[in-house]
């Protein structure tokens, strides 16, 4: 990308070399609008390079642009990227690019919820009343009670996401 961004920067600092009647001509005009397109997509190609996006999160990207191919990363190019003109949509490719983030958000903190309480136990112990065994009981359990009450208010908060 930072290769991309110094060739654009480059290009740009040659083309205000140029001639003013140079600068009046149609070709050079769309020369122009397409390299402003152009730098103006690349922070967006930088934001999808995230490890949030899924595949649902291509396909509205997809839906959004007008523009299909395969997602897989054998087949995904750059050239895909730009063929759907990413400038023409960029609050739309934020929203997206920022909706996998929290979803990410949300799915690894479900996880270490869920890991949590894979490894957490109860402890039974024996129960005596009068000398005599009654049975198991379980013990106190202080802090595996905090943990879930922390771990509620947690989902309770995720559950009232809009990315949920």
């Amino acid at each position: 990308i930072s290769v991309l961004q110094k060739g654009a920067e480059d290009l740009e600092k040659t083309a205000k070399r140029f001639p003013k009647e140079l600068k009046e001509i149609f070709t050079f005009k769309m020369v122009e609008g397409r390299l402003q397109n152009f730098k103006e997509a690349l922070p967006l190609v930088v934001n999808l390079k995230n490890d949030s996006m899924k595949t649902r999160h291509w396909q509205k990207l997809m839906d959004v642009t007008g523009v299909a191919f395969d997602t897989s990363l054998k087949t995904l190019t750059l050239s895909n990227i730009f063929t759907m003109e990413l400038h023409k949509f960029t609050a739309l490719v934020e929203d997206i690019i920022n909706e996998a983030v929290q979803e990410a958000k949300i799915e690894n903190e479900l996880a270490k919820i869920d890991a949590a309480w894979r490894n957490n136990s109860l402890v039974v112990v024996k129960y005596k009343k009068d000398g005599q065994d009654r049975g198991f009981i379980l013990r106190a359990a202080d802090d595996l009670k905090l943990e879930l009450e922390d771990n509620m208010l947690n989902l309770q908060t995720i559950s009232g996401s809009r990315f949920v």
